[in-house]
């Protein structure tokens, strides 16, 4: 009689621990797959030490200790993971390499796009959840929407700056929602491409308040620049109200997938600027918050990535006396300082008064006297005024860049979403392609 109960009690813990077994399965596999919003947003030029740098400096700027240090919305994210992004053909990767892989999960040579080193074809994730999921696409940015990180999620190029050759393929994606500063390879051919297709090509105000779920769109901005920003004035687009404008478009009950990226970062970094780097990282920040109040309506079925496709400038924090708070008055970037010196017909001494104004330089200051020098010299070029600018932003801020290009730099990959932590550990370009597909199988 006891064997007998011995054994019934035996063969109900082991029924009991297969039940378990299996319930356990199936919510690990409904946790995996119940993905249907996605947002990957992308940083172009950045890695840590332009996250982090943005983030001490919101810190300084509103004057919080050590003790109350408050986060950009993705560094509190529960998923991290470390991507190493080198490209088909070198350690260091440019955009348009870094781009396709993220997209395709095939290692590209650099300056191709979704080309492998044969001239074969790398599909983009985007085709797949379009033609297999029924799921909408938008693809957003503050640069043109043929450049190279864009173009990586649905073109094919040998040469990322053949812009007329990439620009008429945005109409023939199908995809739902295309946004950035404007079409660097506006032509007959592409006119006549989304014409063709249906897309209405939205470029001010009025027409974007027609958009609506029913139509695809092609949206650039009305002076055809997106401006920094530090710079926006209360009418100016942004990729968060490009990610807004999208969202109307792409919400459905199949799903979406958005690409956002801040690619200004990028050019900050190229021209040693640190005021606008912290500038584009809070664009980014602003763009992700969007994105989470999407969330909470979602909270079960809502991926959110955050990541970098390289770093740019091989920048560094400074020491122990990093002044990061010193940049705060300063209201006007490095290139828009340039574009106005070059283009602007004030006089000497007037474009002397604007940029010291813009960059509160105090004129009692050794950067004031080295400054009107070669303002009064520069004979129409002013490159010794803008090194002086960069260099100054430095000196005061405690802020180091070592180079005016990428690097190697391994970059952070923030998830949101992630219920299984497949994005933690360290992972190549491609093997983050493969982890994103298998979340939203």
């Amino acid at each position: 009689m006891k064997k007998k109960i011995i054994t019934i009690v035996l063969l109900l813990l082991i029924t009991a621990s297969l039940l378990f077994a299996c319930l356990f399965s199936n919510t690990r596999k409904s946790n995996i797959n119940n993905i249907k919003y996605v947002f990957l947003f992308i940083g172009d030029g950045m890695s840590l030490p332009q996250v982090d740098f943005t983030e001490e400096y919101n810190n300084r700027v509103k004057g919080n200790d050590l003790d109350h240090q408050e986060q950009l919305s993705f560094t509190k994210f529960d998923t991290i993971g470390l991507r190493k992004n080198y490209s088909g053909d070198n350690y260091v990767t440019d955009s348009s390499s870094s781009a396709s892989a993220l997209a395709s999960g095939k290692l590209i040579q650099n300056t191709k796009v979704n080309l492998d080193k044969d001239g074969n074809k790398t599909v983009p994730i985007t085709y797949d959840l379009k033609q297999r999921k029924h799921m909408k696409i938008g693809i957003i940015t503050n640069q043109s929407i043929d450049h190279a990180t864009p173009a990586g999620f649905y073109a094919y190029c040998d040469d990322r700056n053949n812009y007329t050759k990439i620009a008429p393929q945005i109409a023939t994606t199908n995809f739902d929602f295309f946004a950035g500063s404007h079409v660097a390879g506006y032509s007959e051919e592409f006119e006549n491409s989304y014409k063709e297709k249906g897309y209405k090509y939205l470029s001010n105000q009025d027409e974007y308040n027609t958009i609506t779920k029913d139509n695809k769109y092609i949206v650039v901005a009305p002076n055809n620049t997106v401006p920094y920003g530090i710079e926006q004035k209360e009418d100016d687009v942004s990729i968060s109200k490009y990610l807004e404008m999208a969202l109307k478009v792409v919400d459905n009950k199949d799903g979406f997938f958005l690409m956002v990226e801040s690619g200004m970062i990028d050019t900050a970094a190229h021209n040693n600027d640190a005021k606008g780097v912290i500038s584009e990282v809070n664009e980014l920040d602003k763009a992700v918050n969007i994105a989470l109040e999407f969330a909470k309506n979602h909270p079960k079925e809502t991926l959110i990535i955050v990541t970098g496709d390289h770093e740019t400038g091989s920048m560094s924090l400074g020491t122990f006396g990093s002044t990061y708070e010193n940049l705060k008055d300063i209201t006007m970037i490095i290139k828009s300082a340039e574009n106005y010196l070059n283009n602007s017909k004030d006089s000497t001494q007037e474009k002397l008064k604007t940029i010291v104004n813009r960059f509160s330089i105090k004129e009692d200051s050794t950067t004031y006297t080295n400054l009107s020098n070669e303002m009064n010299n520069a004979n129409g070029n002013y490159s010794k005024v803008i090194n002086l600018l960069k260099k100054y932003e430095q000196e005061i801020s405690g802020i180091n860049f070592h180079a005016d290009n990428h690097t190697g730099l391994s970059v952070p990959v923030y998830v949101y979403g992630d219920k299984n932590k497949l994005f933690t550990g360290e992972y190549t370009t491609a093997e983050f392609n493969n982890k994103l597909r298998t979340i939203i199988k």
